[in-house]
């Protein structure tokens, strides 16, 4: 698991970065937002996979711009882990890595 901070859209994003086998032995990758530095929303998703905006804002407590500024921070810092962004504004795919 890693700790890492981005800023993206205008804002700054504390966040938890991990990758780990499911029960059925399939490589996942995770992300919490460290809201409060504490908790905050999660989202994990099958390593490499195209992630869908709408399949993923459905299951997260994520706002679109601020899961599409996370998830293409972590496609660039960590290649292989997410595949295509669908349908995400490409407007909010702006991202300077911190730390």
């Amino acid at each position: 698991m890693k700790n890492i901070i981005v800023d993206a859209n205008m804002s700054r994003y504390e966040l938890l970065f991990g990758e780990y086998k499911n029960h059925h032995g399939a490589e996942m990758c995770f992300v919490t937002w460290l809201k409060n530095s504490r908790s905050g929303p999660n989202f994990s998703w099958y390593k490499g996979e195209d992630i869908y905006a709408s399949y993923a804002l459905q299951k997260t407590d994520f706002n679109c711009r601020d899961l599409t500024g996370i998830l293409s921070a972590i496609k660039l810092i960590y290649d292989g882990t997410v595949g295509d962004l669908m349908d995400f504004d490409n407007e909010y795919m702006n991202i300077k890595v911190v730390r």
